[in-house]
C-alpha cells in the first residue's frame, strides 16, 4: 500500500480543518482553490487526513450521511510529550467550535 488516510465529513470544512491545523497539520490541497472548500487535504509528518463536505457521499455516490458517528480516529505517537503539549491539545479543543452542531 502506498498511502491511506481517513476522510472526515464536516458541515464546515474550513472550520474543521482549522482544528487540525491548530494541532500541527498543514494544508496540502484545497478544492476548489477559491470560494468555500469542499475538500482540504492535511498532513503532519507522515500522517495525512482529509476533511470533506458532509454532502460528498450524496454528490459522489447518491447516499446520505447518517446521524451516527461519521468516523473514528486514533492517533498513536511514540511520545505524546514530544508531539503535543497537554496545554496545546486542551487549548485547541476548547477554542475550536469545529465539533459544535
Amino acid at each position: 500500500m502506498k498511502r491511506a488516510f481517513p476522510a472526515i465529513y464536516a458541515k464546515d470544512v474550513e472550520r474543521m480543518a482549522k482544528f487540525y491545523k491548530d494541532l500541527g497539520f498543514s494544508e496540502q490541497v484545497r478544492m476548489p482553490e477559491q470560494d468555500s472548500p469542499g475538500y482540504i487535504g492535511l498532513k503532519r509528518d507522515e500522517t495525512e487526513l482529509a476533511i470533506t463536505t458532509i454532502d460528498s457521499p450524496k454528490q459522489l455516490i447518491g447516499i446520505e450521511v447518517g446521524t451516527a458517528p461519521r468516523f473514528e480516529m486514533f492517533i498513536y505517537v511514540d511520545n505524546v510529550g514530544n508531539s503535543f503539549t497537554p496545554g496545546h491539545i486542551l487549548r485547541s479543543a476548547m477554542n475550536s467550535d469545529a465539533f459544535s452542531r
